[in-house]
Protein backbone atom coordinates (compact mmCIF):
# COMPACT_ATOMS: atom_id res chain seq x y z
CA UNK A 1 0.00 0.00 0.00
CA UNK A 2 2.81 2.44 0.44
CA UNK A 3 3.98 1.98 -2.62
CA UNK A 4 1.02 3.61 -3.80
CA UNK A 5 0.17 6.21 -1.35
CA UNK A 6 1.83 8.00 1.66
CA UNK A 7 1.54 6.00 5.32
CA UNK A 8 2.08 7.75 8.17
CA UNK A 9 2.60 5.52 11.48
CA UNK A 10 -0.44 5.84 14.36
CA UNK A 11 0.70 3.11 16.84
CA UNK A 12 1.06 -0.37 15.45
CA UNK A 13 -1.11 0.52 12.67
CA UNK A 14 -0.57 3.14 9.51
CA UNK A 15 -3.25 5.88 8.31
CA UNK A 16 -3.24 8.09 5.16
CA UNK A 17 -5.95 10.12 3.17
CA UNK A 18 -8.39 7.44 1.45
CA UNK A 19 -7.12 7.69 -2.40
CA UNK A 20 -10.73 6.14 -2.88
CA UNK A 21 -12.89 9.39 -2.42
CA UNK A 22 -11.98 13.53 -1.44
CA UNK A 23 -11.05 13.49 2.55
CA UNK A 24 -9.25 16.09 4.54
CA UNK A 25 -8.17 14.02 7.72
CA UNK A 26 -7.05 11.00 7.21
CA UNK A 27 -9.21 7.90 7.62
CA UNK A 28 -7.68 5.37 6.13
CA UNK A 29 -5.60 2.84 8.16
CA UNK A 30 -3.72 -0.44 7.25
CA UNK A 31 -3.08 -3.17 10.05
CA UNK A 32 0.49 -4.74 9.19
CA UNK A 33 -0.68 -7.28 11.59
CA UNK A 34 -3.66 -7.99 10.13
CA UNK A 35 -2.62 -7.76 6.79
CA UNK A 36 -6.05 -5.26 6.17
CA UNK A 37 -6.37 -1.82 5.05
CA UNK A 38 -9.75 -0.02 5.78
CA UNK A 39 -11.39 3.56 5.68
CA UNK A 40 -13.63 4.62 7.60
CA UNK A 41 -14.84 7.80 5.37
CA UNK A 42 -16.08 5.41 2.51
CA UNK A 43 -16.26 2.30 3.91
CA UNK A 44 -14.05 0.58 1.77
CA UNK A 45 -11.48 -2.21 2.79
CA UNK A 46 -10.05 -5.41 2.44
CA UNK A 47 -6.74 -7.12 1.65
CA UNK A 48 -3.74 -5.89 -0.67
CA UNK A 49 -5.09 -7.73 -3.14
CA UNK A 50 -8.25 -5.91 -3.24
CA UNK A 51 -6.46 -2.99 -2.85
CA UNK A 52 -4.16 -3.32 -5.78
CA UNK A 53 -7.47 -4.36 -7.56
CA UNK A 54 -9.34 -1.09 -6.66
CA UNK A 55 -6.14 1.01 -7.20
CA UNK A 56 -5.45 -0.11 -10.76
CA UNK A 57 -8.90 -1.37 -12.24
CA UNK A 58 -7.57 -4.87 -12.39
CA UNK A 59 -9.19 -8.35 -11.95
CA UNK A 60 -8.23 -10.86 -8.80
CA UNK A 61 -5.38 -13.05 -11.42
CA UNK A 62 -4.35 -9.56 -13.15
CA UNK A 63 -3.31 -8.41 -9.60
CA UNK A 64 -2.31 -11.81 -8.30
CA UNK A 65 0.36 -11.33 -11.51
CA UNK A 66 1.35 -8.07 -10.71
CA UNK A 67 1.81 -8.81 -6.81
CA UNK A 68 3.84 -11.96 -7.29
CA UNK A 69 6.24 -10.20 -9.97
CA UNK A 70 7.22 -7.35 -7.47
CA UNK A 71 7.82 -10.29 -4.86
CA UNK A 72 9.77 -12.07 -7.21
CA UNK A 73 7.66 -14.91 -6.90
CA UNK A 74 6.78 -17.61 -9.77
CA UNK A 75 3.07 -18.35 -10.49
CA UNK A 76 2.62 -21.73 -11.90
CA UNK A 77 -0.37 -22.95 -13.54
CA UNK A 78 -2.31 -26.17 -12.47
CA UNK A 79 -4.14 -26.55 -15.83
CA UNK A 80 -2.70 -25.61 -19.33
CA UNK A 81 -6.53 -24.27 -20.42
CA UNK A 82 -6.65 -21.62 -22.38
CA UNK A 83 -5.08 -18.26 -21.71
CA UNK A 84 -8.44 -15.53 -21.40
CA UNK A 85 -8.71 -13.39 -24.14
CA UNK A 86 -7.41 -9.89 -22.17
CA UNK A 87 -4.01 -11.89 -21.77
CA UNK A 88 -3.77 -13.08 -25.31
CA UNK A 89 -4.83 -9.31 -26.34
CA UNK A 90 -2.26 -7.89 -24.29
CA UNK A 91 0.40 -10.11 -25.50
CA UNK A 92 -0.60 -9.38 -29.15
CA UNK A 93 -0.32 -5.22 -28.68
CA UNK A 94 3.24 -5.97 -26.75
CA UNK A 95 4.29 -7.25 -30.18
CA UNK A 96 3.01 -5.15 -32.26
CA UNK A 97 4.38 -2.44 -30.08
CA UNK A 98 7.78 -4.33 -30.24
CA UNK A 99 7.23 -4.47 -34.40
CA UNK A 100 6.26 -0.72 -34.41
CA UNK A 101 9.66 0.51 -32.51
CA UNK A 102 11.94 -2.33 -34.75
CA UNK A 103 10.60 -0.72 -37.63
CA UNK A 104 11.76 2.73 -36.53
CA UNK A 105 15.25 1.70 -35.92
CA UNK A 106 16.11 1.96 -39.56
CA UNK A 107 13.93 5.30 -40.72
CA UNK A 108 16.71 7.69 -40.02
CA UNK A 109 14.95 10.31 -41.55
CA UNK A 110 11.99 9.53 -39.50
CA UNK A 111 14.33 9.76 -36.06
CA UNK A 112 16.05 12.87 -37.44
CA UNK A 113 12.62 14.55 -37.74
CA UNK A 114 11.47 12.98 -33.83
CA UNK A 115 14.99 15.01 -32.78
CA UNK A 116 14.21 18.46 -34.72
CA UNK A 117 10.69 17.92 -32.64
CA UNK A 118 13.06 18.07 -29.26
CA UNK A 119 12.85 14.75 -28.56
CA UNK A 120 15.73 12.92 -26.74
CA UNK A 121 17.13 9.69 -28.05
CA UNK A 122 16.67 8.07 -24.82
CA UNK A 123 12.80 9.64 -24.35
CA UNK A 124 11.71 7.91 -27.53
CA UNK A 125 13.05 4.61 -26.58
CA UNK A 126 11.46 5.26 -23.21
CA UNK A 127 8.32 6.13 -24.13
CA UNK A 128 9.01 2.67 -26.90
CA UNK A 129 8.08 4.95 -29.79
CA UNK A 130 8.14 3.44 -33.16
CA UNK A 131 6.96 3.50 -36.90
CA UNK A 132 4.24 1.95 -39.31
CA UNK A 133 5.46 1.35 -42.32
CA UNK A 134 3.10 2.54 -45.62
CA UNK A 135 1.70 -1.02 -46.17
CA UNK A 136 -1.28 -2.33 -46.75
CA UNK A 137 -0.78 -5.24 -44.36
CA UNK A 138 2.59 -5.28 -43.19
CA UNK A 139 1.72 -5.62 -39.49
CA UNK A 140 -0.99 -7.84 -39.78
CA UNK A 141 1.29 -10.29 -41.58
CA UNK A 142 3.58 -9.84 -38.93
CA UNK A 143 1.13 -11.25 -36.56
CA UNK A 144 -0.50 -13.88 -37.90
CA UNK A 145 3.41 -15.36 -38.51
CA UNK A 146 3.65 -14.79 -34.52
CA UNK A 147 0.90 -17.57 -34.22
CA UNK A 148 -2.27 -14.56 -33.63
CA UNK A 149 -5.51 -14.51 -35.66
CA UNK A 150 -7.47 -12.44 -38.07
CA UNK A 151 -10.39 -11.84 -35.77
CA UNK A 152 -7.69 -11.20 -32.89
CA UNK A 153 -5.90 -8.65 -34.70
CA UNK A 154 -8.83 -6.90 -35.54
CA UNK A 155 -10.24 -7.04 -31.64
CA UNK A 156 -7.18 -5.27 -30.68
CA UNK A 157 -8.07 -2.51 -33.19
CA UNK A 158 -5.02 -2.96 -35.40
CA UNK A 159 -7.21 -3.51 -38.52
CA UNK A 160 -9.84 -2.17 -40.30
CA UNK A 161 -12.47 -4.11 -42.45
CA UNK A 162 -12.45 -3.24 -46.25
CA UNK A 163 -14.34 -4.16 -49.23
CA UNK A 164 -11.32 -6.15 -49.96
CA UNK A 165 -10.23 -7.87 -46.56
CA UNK A 166 -9.55 -6.50 -43.64
CA UNK A 167 -5.94 -4.06 -43.63
CA UNK A 168 -3.30 -2.12 -41.40
CA UNK A 169 -5.10 0.64 -39.39
CA UNK A 170 -1.71 2.44 -38.97
CA UNK A 171 0.07 2.92 -42.52
CA UNK A 172 2.85 5.70 -42.38
CA UNK A 173 2.91 6.79 -39.24
CA UNK A 174 4.60 7.68 -36.26
CA UNK A 175 3.31 5.30 -33.26
CA UNK A 176 2.89 6.00 -29.67
CA UNK A 177 2.21 2.93 -27.59
CA UNK A 178 -1.28 3.70 -25.08
CA UNK A 179 0.01 2.33 -21.55
CA UNK A 180 -2.10 1.39 -19.05
CA UNK A 181 -1.33 1.67 -15.11
CA UNK A 182 0.85 -0.45 -14.75
CA UNK A 183 3.26 0.12 -18.11
CA UNK A 184 0.57 -2.84 -20.44
CA UNK A 185 0.27 -1.70 -23.92
CA UNK A 186 -3.82 -1.26 -24.54
CA UNK A 187 -3.38 0.82 -28.05
CA UNK A 188 -1.74 3.04 -30.33
CA UNK A 189 -1.72 6.59 -31.73
CA UNK A 190 -0.33 7.53 -34.75
CA UNK A 191 0.56 10.93 -36.27
CA UNK A 192 0.66 10.74 -40.43
CA UNK A 193 4.55 11.44 -41.98
CA UNK A 194 5.73 12.95 -43.60
CA UNK A 195 4.08 15.37 -41.30
CA UNK A 196 2.29 17.57 -44.84
CA UNK A 197 1.48 13.72 -45.97
CA UNK A 198 -2.32 13.14 -47.20
CA UNK A 199 -4.16 9.67 -46.83
CA UNK A 200 -7.70 8.21 -46.72
CA UNK A 201 -7.88 8.29 -43.09
CA UNK A 202 -7.33 12.43 -43.84
CA UNK A 203 -6.59 13.31 -40.05
CA UNK A 204 -3.34 14.25 -38.61
CA UNK A 205 -3.76 11.51 -35.58
CA UNK A 206 -5.79 8.38 -35.08
CA UNK A 207 -6.26 6.14 -32.05
CA UNK A 208 -6.85 3.09 -31.48
CA UNK A 209 -10.63 2.60 -31.06
CA UNK A 210 -12.95 1.27 -28.47
CA UNK A 211 -12.05 -1.97 -27.39
CA UNK A 212 -11.68 -4.25 -24.61
CA UNK A 213 -8.40 -3.18 -23.44
CA UNK A 214 -8.95 0.92 -24.26
CA UNK A 215 -11.70 3.38 -23.59
CA UNK A 216 -10.12 6.71 -24.19
CA UNK A 217 -12.67 8.08 -21.86
CA UNK A 218 -10.89 6.17 -19.24
CA UNK A 219 -7.56 6.64 -20.92
CA UNK A 220 -4.40 8.98 -19.56
CA UNK A 221 -1.53 9.16 -21.58
CA UNK A 222 1.91 8.97 -19.83
CA UNK A 223 0.04 7.94 -16.77
CA UNK A 224 2.21 4.96 -15.82
CA UNK A 225 4.94 7.01 -15.44
CA UNK A 226 3.40 10.16 -14.14
CA UNK A 227 2.18 8.38 -10.69
CA UNK A 228 5.48 8.55 -8.70
CA UNK A 229 5.29 12.31 -9.88
CA UNK A 230 1.80 13.30 -9.04
CA UNK A 231 1.90 11.44 -5.26
CA UNK A 232 5.45 13.50 -4.80
CA UNK A 233 4.07 16.61 -6.33
CA UNK A 234 0.25 16.66 -5.13
CA UNK A 235 -0.72 17.87 -8.56
CA UNK A 236 -1.06 16.21 -11.83
CA UNK A 237 0.07 18.38 -14.82
CA UNK A 238 -2.58 17.93 -17.54
CA UNK A 239 -1.75 18.57 -21.21
CA UNK A 240 -3.32 17.90 -24.70
CA UNK A 241 -1.32 15.79 -26.98
CA UNK A 242 1.37 12.92 -26.91
CA UNK A 243 4.49 15.17 -27.42
CA UNK A 244 3.12 17.61 -24.93
CA UNK A 245 3.53 15.30 -22.56
CA UNK A 246 6.28 13.26 -23.76
CA UNK A 247 8.57 16.48 -23.80
CA UNK A 248 6.96 18.05 -20.65
CA UNK A 249 7.85 14.57 -18.83
CA UNK A 250 11.43 15.03 -20.29
CA UNK A 251 11.46 18.37 -19.28
CA UNK A 252 11.49 17.20 -15.46
CA UNK A 253 7.84 17.94 -15.18
CA UNK A 254 7.03 14.40 -14.49
CA UNK A 255 3.35 14.41 -13.31
CA UNK A 256 2.58 14.90 -16.71
CA UNK A 257 -0.50 13.36 -18.04
CA UNK A 258 -2.56 14.16 -21.68
CA UNK A 259 -5.80 13.40 -22.23
CA UNK A 260 -5.00 12.42 -25.87
CA UNK A 261 -7.94 13.73 -28.28
CA UNK A 262 -10.76 13.83 -25.75
CA UNK A 263 -12.11 16.21 -23.23
CA UNK A 264 -11.31 15.54 -19.20
CA UNK A 265 -13.83 13.33 -17.83
CA UNK A 266 -14.75 12.11 -14.57
CA UNK A 267 -13.20 8.61 -14.78
CA UNK A 268 -10.13 10.98 -15.44
CA UNK A 269 -10.78 12.86 -12.17
CA UNK A 270 -11.10 9.46 -10.57
CA UNK A 271 -7.29 8.18 -11.53
CA UNK A 272 -5.94 11.45 -10.60
CA UNK A 273 -7.69 11.56 -7.24
CA UNK A 274 -6.32 8.24 -6.37
CA UNK A 275 -3.21 10.10 -6.14
CA UNK A 276 -3.77 13.84 -5.94
CA UNK A 277 -6.40 15.95 -5.41
CA UNK A 278 -5.01 19.38 -7.48
CA UNK A 279 -4.66 19.69 -11.22
CA UNK A 280 -2.60 22.32 -13.06
CA UNK A 281 -4.24 22.21 -16.44
CA UNK A 282 -1.91 23.03 -20.00
CA UNK A 283 -4.46 23.24 -22.95
CA UNK A 284 -3.61 24.73 -26.21
CA UNK A 285 -4.40 28.51 -26.13
CA UNK A 286 -6.59 28.74 -29.33
CA UNK A 287 -10.38 29.11 -29.15
CA UNK A 288 -10.72 25.01 -28.80
CA UNK A 289 -8.48 24.66 -25.89
CA UNK A 290 -10.03 27.74 -24.13
CA UNK A 291 -13.28 26.49 -24.32
CA UNK A 292 -11.90 22.57 -23.05
CA UNK A 293 -9.65 24.36 -19.91
CA UNK A 294 -13.30 25.95 -19.01
CA UNK A 295 -15.58 22.94 -19.03
CA UNK A 296 -12.32 21.17 -17.57
CA UNK A 297 -12.04 23.39 -14.46
CA UNK A 298 -16.04 23.22 -13.91
CA UNK A 299 -15.88 19.39 -13.84
CA UNK A 300 -12.78 19.33 -11.72
CA UNK A 301 -14.33 22.18 -9.43
CA UNK A 302 -17.54 20.14 -8.94
CA UNK A 303 -15.45 16.66 -7.72
CA UNK A 304 -13.50 19.12 -5.11
CA UNK A 305 -10.40 19.54 -7.17
CA UNK A 306 -8.20 22.27 -6.58
CA UNK A 307 -7.12 23.83 -9.88
CA UNK A 308 -4.66 25.79 -11.76
CA UNK A 309 -4.08 26.72 -15.14
CA UNK A 310 -1.01 27.81 -17.38
CA UNK A 311 -0.75 31.06 -19.13
CA UNK A 312 0.25 30.01 -22.59
CA UNK A 313 0.72 32.93 -24.92
CA UNK A 314 1.00 33.05 -28.81
CA UNK A 315 -0.83 30.41 -30.02
CA UNK A 316 2.19 27.91 -28.55
CA UNK A 317 1.41 24.98 -27.21
CA UNK A 318 3.39 22.84 -24.36
CA UNK A 319 5.58 20.85 -27.00
CA UNK A 320 7.02 24.10 -28.46
CA UNK A 321 8.04 25.72 -25.29
CA UNK A 322 9.96 22.99 -24.07
CA UNK A 323 11.53 22.80 -27.52
CA UNK A 324 13.03 26.43 -27.07
CA UNK A 325 13.54 26.15 -23.50
CA UNK A 326 12.90 23.56 -21.16
CA UNK A 327 13.76 26.13 -17.76
CA UNK A 328 10.88 28.21 -19.34
CA UNK A 329 7.83 25.47 -19.30
CA UNK A 330 9.02 24.62 -15.55
CA UNK A 331 8.63 27.85 -14.62
CA UNK A 332 5.35 28.28 -15.94
CA UNK A 333 4.07 25.19 -14.81
CA UNK A 334 5.66 26.74 -11.40
CA UNK A 335 4.10 29.86 -11.54
CA UNK A 336 0.51 28.84 -12.59
CA UNK A 337 -2.70 30.48 -12.01
CA UNK A 338 -5.70 29.95 -9.70
CA UNK A 339 -8.54 28.96 -11.60
CA UNK A 340 -10.82 31.41 -10.97
CA UNK A 341 -8.10 34.23 -11.00
CA UNK A 342 -7.02 32.76 -14.77
CA UNK A 343 -10.18 33.32 -16.31
CA UNK A 344 -11.39 36.44 -13.86
CA UNK A 345 -8.06 38.17 -15.57
CA UNK A 346 -9.25 37.55 -18.77
CA UNK A 347 -12.71 38.38 -18.58
CA UNK A 348 -11.90 42.46 -17.11
CA UNK A 349 -9.04 42.12 -20.07
CA UNK A 350 -11.42 41.84 -22.56
CA UNK A 351 -14.57 44.37 -20.84
CA UNK A 352 -14.12 47.68 -19.08
CA UNK A 353 -15.82 47.04 -15.58
CA UNK A 354 -17.00 50.46 -15.61
CA UNK A 355 -19.96 50.15 -18.11
CA UNK A 356 -22.79 47.77 -16.24
CA UNK A 357 -23.16 45.79 -19.73
CA UNK A 358 -19.82 44.75 -19.06
CA UNK A 359 -19.49 44.21 -15.46
CA UNK A 360 -22.64 42.13 -16.13
CA UNK A 361 -20.48 40.05 -18.70
CA UNK A 362 -17.56 39.68 -16.20
CA UNK A 363 -20.31 38.10 -13.54
CA UNK A 364 -21.75 35.59 -15.61
CA UNK A 365 -18.40 34.40 -17.37
CA UNK A 366 -17.29 34.37 -13.39
CA UNK A 367 -19.82 33.23 -11.14
CA UNK A 368 -20.62 30.33 -12.50
CA UNK A 369 -17.24 28.90 -11.50
CA UNK A 370 -17.16 30.40 -7.94
CA UNK A 371 -20.44 28.61 -7.59
CA UNK A 372 -18.69 25.37 -8.57
CA UNK A 373 -16.98 25.47 -5.96
CA UNK A 374 -17.05 23.30 -2.61
CA UNK A 375 -15.34 25.45 0.32
CA UNK A 376 -17.68 28.00 0.95
CA UNK A 377 -14.70 29.94 2.35
CA UNK A 378 -13.11 29.96 -1.06
CA UNK A 379 -16.31 30.92 -2.51
CA UNK A 380 -16.55 33.82 -0.11
CA UNK A 381 -12.98 35.29 -1.71
CA UNK A 382 -13.59 35.40 -5.08
CA UNK A 383 -17.02 36.73 -3.95
CA UNK A 384 -15.32 39.57 -2.49
CA UNK A 385 -12.70 40.03 -4.86
CA UNK A 386 -14.90 40.26 -7.76
CA UNK A 387 -16.97 42.66 -5.81
CA UNK A 388 -13.61 44.71 -5.69
CA UNK A 389 -13.20 44.57 -9.36
CA UNK A 390 -16.76 45.28 -9.97
CA UNK A 391 -16.79 48.00 -7.31
CA UNK A 392 -20.51 46.30 -6.77
CA UNK A 393 -22.26 45.45 -2.95
CA UNK A 394 -21.51 41.76 -2.12
CA UNK A 395 -24.31 41.08 -1.31
CA UNK A 396 -25.65 41.94 -4.79
CA UNK A 397 -23.14 38.97 -5.83
CA UNK A 398 -24.26 36.72 -3.31
CA UNK A 399 -27.95 37.15 -4.86
CA UNK A 400 -27.15 36.57 -8.08
CA UNK A 401 -25.26 33.50 -7.61
CA UNK A 402 -27.85 32.16 -5.43
CA UNK A 403 -30.59 33.12 -8.07
CA UNK A 404 -29.01 33.11 -11.47
CA UNK A 405 -25.58 31.02 -11.87
CA UNK A 406 -26.77 27.63 -10.26
CA UNK A 407 -29.92 27.85 -13.25
CA UNK A 408 -27.51 28.55 -15.90
CA UNK A 409 -24.76 25.82 -14.99
CA UNK A 410 -27.32 23.22 -14.52
CA UNK A 411 -28.50 23.96 -18.02
CA UNK A 412 -24.84 24.11 -19.38
CA UNK A 413 -23.40 20.75 -18.17
CA UNK A 414 -24.32 17.03 -18.05
CA UNK A 415 -26.46 15.52 -15.21
CA UNK A 416 -23.89 13.71 -14.13
CA UNK A 417 -21.33 16.41 -14.07
CA UNK A 418 -23.35 18.57 -11.42
CA UNK A 419 -23.72 15.21 -9.53
CA UNK A 420 -21.72 15.25 -5.68
CA UNK A 421 -19.39 12.72 -5.60
CA UNK A 422 -21.48 9.80 -4.22
CA UNK A 423 -21.51 9.55 -0.23
CA UNK A 424 -21.87 5.86 1.87
CA UNK A 425 -25.32 5.36 3.05
CA UNK A 426 -26.55 6.94 6.28
CA UNK A 427 -25.68 4.83 9.12
CA UNK A 428 -27.83 5.00 11.98
CA UNK A 429 -26.23 5.96 15.60
CA UNK A 430 -27.38 2.92 17.31
CA UNK A 431 -26.13 0.77 14.94
CA UNK A 432 -22.81 2.54 14.91
CA UNK A 433 -22.77 2.49 18.34
CA UNK A 434 -23.25 -1.34 18.20
CA UNK A 435 -20.42 -1.85 15.75
CA UNK A 436 -18.19 0.04 18.32
CA UNK A 437 -19.48 -1.81 21.53
CA UNK A 438 -18.95 -5.31 19.63
CA UNK A 439 -15.10 -3.99 18.47
CA UNK A 440 -14.60 -3.18 22.18
CA UNK A 441 -15.62 -6.77 23.50
CA UNK A 442 -13.53 -8.35 20.50
CA UNK A 443 -10.40 -6.21 22.10
CA UNK A 444 -10.60 -6.67 25.33
CA UNK A 445 -14.02 -9.11 26.74
CA UNK A 446 -13.66 -8.39 29.98
CA UNK A 447 -15.29 -5.20 29.30
CA UNK A 448 -18.19 -7.42 29.44
CA UNK A 449 -18.30 -7.50 32.65
CA UNK A 450 -19.41 -3.50 32.85
CA UNK A 451 -23.02 -3.75 31.71
CA UNK A 452 -25.71 -5.72 29.81
CA UNK A 453 -24.77 -6.44 26.72
CA UNK A 454 -26.85 -5.79 23.42
CA UNK A 455 -29.11 -9.28 22.03
CA UNK A 456 -29.89 -10.19 18.43
CA UNK A 457 -33.60 -8.96 18.96
CA UNK A 458 -32.85 -5.72 19.91
CA UNK A 459 -29.77 -4.95 17.89
CA UNK A 460 -30.17 -2.63 14.20
CA UNK A 461 -27.59 -5.08 12.67
CA UNK A 462 -27.86 -8.71 12.15
CA UNK A 463 -23.95 -9.07 12.10
CA UNK A 464 -23.80 -7.22 15.57
CA UNK A 465 -26.76 -9.06 16.98
CA UNK A 466 -24.71 -12.33 15.98
CA UNK A 467 -21.70 -11.72 17.39
CA UNK A 468 -23.12 -10.26 20.48
CA UNK A 469 -24.95 -13.81 21.08
CA UNK A 470 -22.10 -15.49 19.58
CA UNK A 471 -19.58 -13.84 22.64
CA UNK A 472 -22.47 -14.64 24.99
CA UNK A 473 -22.37 -18.24 24.33
CA UNK A 474 -18.95 -18.15 25.05
CA UNK A 475 -18.93 -16.94 28.38
CA UNK A 476 -16.82 -13.26 27.08
CA UNK A 477 -13.60 -16.25 27.35
CA UNK A 478 -12.44 -15.44 23.62
CA UNK A 479 -9.08 -16.38 22.03
CA UNK A 480 -9.16 -14.47 18.85
CA UNK A 481 -7.90 -16.59 16.41
CA UNK A 482 -10.16 -19.17 17.53
CA UNK A 483 -13.00 -17.55 17.22
CA UNK A 484 -12.46 -16.01 13.89
CA UNK A 485 -12.28 -18.87 12.45
CA UNK A 486 -15.62 -20.66 13.66
CA UNK A 487 -17.07 -17.87 12.06
CA UNK A 488 -19.07 -17.64 8.37
CA UNK A 489 -16.93 -16.00 6.00
CA UNK A 490 -19.17 -13.11 5.66
CA UNK A 491 -19.42 -12.43 9.71
CA UNK A 492 -15.97 -12.94 10.01
CA UNK A 493 -15.08 -10.04 7.58
CA UNK A 494 -17.57 -7.78 9.80
CA UNK A 495 -15.52 -8.83 12.92
CA UNK A 496 -11.96 -8.07 11.64
CA UNK A 497 -13.43 -4.89 10.55
CA UNK A 498 -15.27 -3.85 14.10
CA UNK A 499 -11.95 -4.88 15.90
CA UNK A 500 -9.77 -2.88 13.50
CA UNK A 501 -12.01 -0.16 14.31
CA UNK A 502 -11.90 -0.45 18.17
CA UNK A 503 -7.70 -0.94 17.58
CA UNK A 504 -7.30 2.25 15.86
CA UNK A 505 -9.54 4.62 17.95
CA UNK A 506 -8.50 2.99 20.97
CA UNK A 507 -5.26 4.31 20.14
CA UNK A 508 -6.11 7.73 19.34
CA UNK A 509 -9.16 7.85 22.46
CA UNK A 510 -8.34 10.73 24.93
CA UNK A 511 -10.56 8.36 27.37
CA UNK A 512 -9.79 5.27 28.84
CA UNK A 513 -11.34 2.01 26.95
CA UNK A 514 -13.49 1.11 29.76
CA UNK A 515 -15.04 4.89 30.29
CA UNK A 516 -15.42 4.56 26.21
CA UNK A 517 -16.96 1.44 26.21
CA UNK A 518 -19.03 2.49 29.30
CA UNK A 519 -19.77 5.68 27.61
CA UNK A 520 -21.17 3.90 24.58
CA UNK A 521 -22.99 1.01 26.57
CA UNK A 522 -25.22 3.24 28.03
CA UNK A 523 -25.67 5.75 24.83
CA UNK A 524 -27.14 2.55 23.52
CA UNK A 525 -29.23 1.43 26.06
CA UNK A 526 -30.35 4.99 26.00
CA UNK A 527 -31.22 4.67 21.98
CA UNK A 528 -32.72 1.54 22.67
CA UNK A 529 -35.11 2.45 25.11
CA UNK A 530 -36.32 5.27 23.63
CA UNK A 531 -37.43 2.84 20.41
CA UNK A 532 -39.26 0.64 22.72
CA UNK A 533 -41.02 3.98 24.31
CA UNK A 534 -42.13 5.07 20.45
CA UNK A 535 -43.19 1.32 19.41
CA UNK A 536 -44.89 1.59 22.83
CA UNK A 537 -46.78 4.78 22.42
CA UNK A 538 -48.24 3.42 19.47
CA UNK A 539 -49.35 0.13 20.76
CA UNK A 540 -51.03 1.85 23.82
CA UNK A 541 -52.75 4.04 21.53
CA UNK A 542 -53.67 1.33 19.35
CA UNK A 543 -55.40 -0.56 22.48
CA UNK A 544 -56.95 2.18 23.45
CA UNK A 545 -58.87 2.89 20.31
CA UNK A 546 -59.93 -0.78 20.33
CA UNK A 547 -61.26 -0.22 24.10
CA UNK A 548 -59.04 -2.86 25.66
CA UNK A 549 -58.15 -1.27 29.10
CA UNK A 550 -56.62 -4.18 30.88
CA UNK A 551 -54.05 -4.60 28.09
CA UNK A 552 -53.62 -1.19 27.77
CA UNK A 553 -52.87 -0.60 31.48
CA UNK A 554 -50.02 -3.82 30.71
CA UNK A 555 -48.73 -1.92 27.90
CA UNK A 556 -48.86 1.51 30.25
CA UNK A 557 -47.23 0.13 32.70
CA UNK A 558 -44.37 -1.12 30.82
CA UNK A 559 -44.24 1.88 29.37
CA UNK A 560 -43.42 3.68 33.34
CA UNK A 561 -40.84 1.63 33.72
CA UNK A 562 -38.99 1.92 30.39
CA UNK A 563 -39.24 5.49 31.33
CA UNK A 564 -37.45 5.19 34.74
CA UNK A 565 -35.13 3.13 33.31
CA UNK A 566 -34.36 6.06 30.55
CA UNK A 567 -34.52 8.76 33.61
CA UNK A 568 -31.63 6.37 35.34
CA UNK A 569 -29.53 5.83 32.02
CA UNK A 570 -29.64 9.93 32.07
CA UNK A 571 -28.90 10.74 35.90
CA UNK A 572 -25.54 7.93 34.86
CA UNK A 573 -24.37 9.81 31.78
CA UNK A 574 -25.08 13.17 34.31
CA UNK A 575 -22.53 12.11 36.65
CA UNK A 576 -20.00 10.78 34.46
CA UNK A 577 -20.03 13.76 32.37
CA UNK A 578 -19.52 16.16 36.11
CA UNK A 579 -16.96 13.81 36.90
CA UNK A 580 -15.45 14.22 33.75
CA UNK A 581 -15.63 17.76 33.93
CA UNK A 582 -13.73 17.66 37.14
CA UNK A 583 -10.70 16.31 36.36
CA UNK A 584 -10.34 18.11 33.34
CA UNK A 585 -10.81 21.17 36.09
CA UNK A 586 -8.29 19.48 38.16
Amino acid sequence: VGSYIKLDKAGVNFKARCPFHSEKTASFYVSPARETWHCFGCGKGGDVFTFVMEMDGLDFPEALKLLADRAGVEIRHESSGERSTRSRLLELLEEAARFFQENLEGEKEISAYLTRRGLHDDTVKVFRIGYAPDGWRVLSEHLKRKGYSDPEIEKAGLTVQGGRGSYDRFRSRIIFPLEDSLGRVVGFGGRIYPPDAKNEEGAKYINTPQTALYDKSRYLYGFSRAKNGIRREGNAVVVEGYMDCILSQQAGVENTVAVSGTALTEPHLGMIRRLADALVLAFDTDKAGFEASRRSVDLAHAQGFNVKLVEIEGGKDPADIVLKSPETWQKMVAGSKESIAFFLNKAVGSSLPQDPIAKKKIGDDVLPMVARLKNEIERAHWVRELAKILRVGEEALWRELERHVWTKTAASLPESELAAPSAPPEMSRKARLEERIVGLLLLEPRLSALGDIPEKGDTALMATGELCDRLRAGGFHVIKEEFFVSLPEDLRREAERYLFEAEVVSEISPISVEEEFTEMLRSWKELSIKEKLAALQEEIERLEALGRREETQVQMERFGELTKHLAHIGSLHTQANEKKGKKENF
